[in-house]
């Protein structure tokens, strides 16, 4: 955990450092009648930075893809923390919701709208 802290103070001090140095090139070049850094190259910088960092965090994350979780919660009877629970995830989209057995009648048939089509024959 302290890694992780560390990790994120020096990505977020990155860019106050960067622009401090900047600000110290500039005024050394004013002074010395330089022409000053061109912002564009600091931009493209920062960028490619922020870009291979997103990259790496994603890379660095240990979740493995077919992995659901569900969200932590408060239950107000028992006033416990619900915590956070992995399940498989469905691989098949159209499958969530319907129960996995061998059952006939675990899919639900299709239901008809009544216009125009076949209505089944009720019993009169």
């Amino acid at each position: 955990m302290p890694y992780r802290i560390l990790l994120e103070l020096l990505i977020f001090l990155s860019p106050f450092a960067v622009f401090g140095l900047y600000r110290m090139a500039i005024t050394d070049a004013e002074a010395e009648g330089r022409k000053a850094w061109p912002i564009n190259a600091l931009f493209v910088i920062g960028f490619v930075l922020a870009l291979a960092l997103w990259i790496f965090f994603i890379l660095r994350e240990d979740r493995d893809r077919g992995v659901c979780q569900t969200q932590p919660g408060f239950d107000p009877v028992t006033r416990e923390l619900i915590p956070v629970r992995e399940f498989p995830c469905d691989a098949n989209v159209e499958d969530i919701g319907i129960p996995r057995s061998e059952d006939p009648g675990a899919r639900p048939e299709p239901q008809s709208s009544g216009a125009g089509e076949d209505a089944p024959a009720t019993p009169q």
